[in-house]
C-alpha cells in the first residue's frame, strides 16, 4: 500500500496544477470564455448573418437589450425552406410548428460550444437559440441569473411554447427556466451538474418531462451529482452514456475541456473533433427533444 502512495499523490497534484492553470487563465479573460468564441456582431442592425454551417440551416447572430446589464448576444438556426416568402415570416412559421429550443451552454463556456447539436435540431426543423451567459465568472455560476435570461429570450423570440436545454452549468439554468416558465413544455439536461441544491429543489416543483443524458463519474460533473435531482424529478427519462465524458456533451470541444475533464481510458486530451460520442450524444438529445415536442 504505502508503495502505492507516491502515485496516489502525483495524481492529485496534477489534477491540482490543471485546475490552476485553467482558473489562471479565465480569470484573466474579462469575458470569461467568451475570447474562445466568435466575435463582431451587428448591433446597428441587431442581425448579423454568418457564414453557413449548415445548407439547411439559416444561422444568424443578434443582440437582446435587457433591464440590466451587457447586451445579450444569442445566435439563431433556423430551418430554411424556399417557399417563405420572408426571414420573418418563415421563422414564424416554424415557430408555430414546432416549440422553440432555447440551449446554454457549459460554465465559463460560450455558445459557439453548443452549434454541432443546435445545427442537427435546426435540421430535424426545431427553431433554436443559443445564448452567451452574462453572469458565470471564476467564482460564480450565476445560474438563476442565467435561467432569467433564458426565459427573457423566449419571450423576446414569442415562443409559445418551449424546450429548454443546456449542458453542465447550463443545464441546471435550464432546469430552472423550465421549473419557471409556464410556456415550457419540457427540459434537456446534457451531464447536469447541480450547485447548492438548486436542481433537486427546481426538480421537486417540475410540472414539465426531463430528459437527461448523463456520462461517466468525473471531477467536471462533480461525480454525477445530479442523481439527486434524478430521484426527485416526476416525469424523468435518464440515459446514461458510460463512454461519454463531460466534454463529449458539447459540440464542438477543444483541448482546453480535455485538459482541465478526467477522460475515458479510450480518449486522450489531444483527441481529433468530432468523435462518435459527440455524434452520439448528438443522436440521443435529438431523440429527446422530438420526445419532448410530441413529434
Amino acid at each position: 500500500m504505502r508503495e502505492r502512495e507516491p502515485g496516489r499523490i502525483y495524481e492529485r497534484m496534477k489534477w491540482l496544477i490543471r485546475f490552476l492553470l485553467i482558473f489562471i487563465i479565465l480569470a484573466l479573460a474579462p469575458a470569461g470564455c467568451a475570447w474562445l468564441g466568435d466575435s463582431g456582431l451587428d448591433t446597428e442592425q441587431g442581425e448579423t448573418t454568418i457564414a453557413p454551417l449548415s445548407d439547411k440551416v439559416r444561422v444568424s447572430d443578434h443582440q437582446l437589450k435587457m433591464d440590466a446589464g451587457p447586451l445579450l448576444d444569442y445566435r439563431t438556426f433556423i430551418p430554411i425552406s424556399t417557399g417563405a416568402p420572408s426571414r420573418a415570416k418563415h421563422q414564424a412559421e416554424v415557430a408555430g410548428k414546432q416549440p422553440w429550443v432555447i440551449l446554454a451552454h457549459g460554465f465559463l463556456r460560450d455558445q459557439r460550444h453548443m452549434q454541432g447539436l443546435a445545427v442537427a435540431l435546426a435540421e430535424a426543423g426545431f427553431p433554436v437559440a443559443t445564448l452567451n451567459s452574462r453572469h458565470d465568472s471564476p467564482i460564480s455560476g450565476g445560474h438563476v441569473a442565467n435561467s432569467q435570461d433564458m426565459m427573457e429570450l423566449a419571450r423576446a423570440l414569442g415562443a409559445k411554447r418551449v424546450i429548454y436545454a443546456g449542458f453542465s452549468a447550463g443545464a441546471l439554468a435550464a432546469l430552472l427556466a423550465a421549473r419557471n416558465d409556464p410556456s415550457a413544455t419540457g427540459v434537456l439536461t446534457l451531464d447536469l451538474v447541480d450547485s447548492q441544491d438548486l436542481g433537486r429543489r427546481a426538480a421537486e416543483g417540475l410540472a414539465v418531462p426531463l430528459i437527461a443524458l448523463t456520462g461517466m463519474p468525473s471531477n467536471c460533473n462533480a461525480n454525477n451529482n445530479a442523481a439527486p435531482v434524478y430521484r426527485v424529478a416526476s416525469a424523468l427519462s435518464l440515459t446514461p452514456i458510460p463512454q461519454a465524458s463531460h466534454c463529449d456533451f458539447e459540440s464542438p470541444s477543444d483541448r482546453l475541456c480535455r485538459l482541465v475533464c478526467k477522460q475515458p481510458p479510450n480518449q486522450t486530451d489531444d483527441q481529433s473533433e468530432p468523435n462518435a460520442v459527440q455524434g452520439q450524444v448528438i443522436q440521443t438529445a435529438l431523440t429527446g427533444i422530438r420526445q419532448l415536442a410530441g413529434s
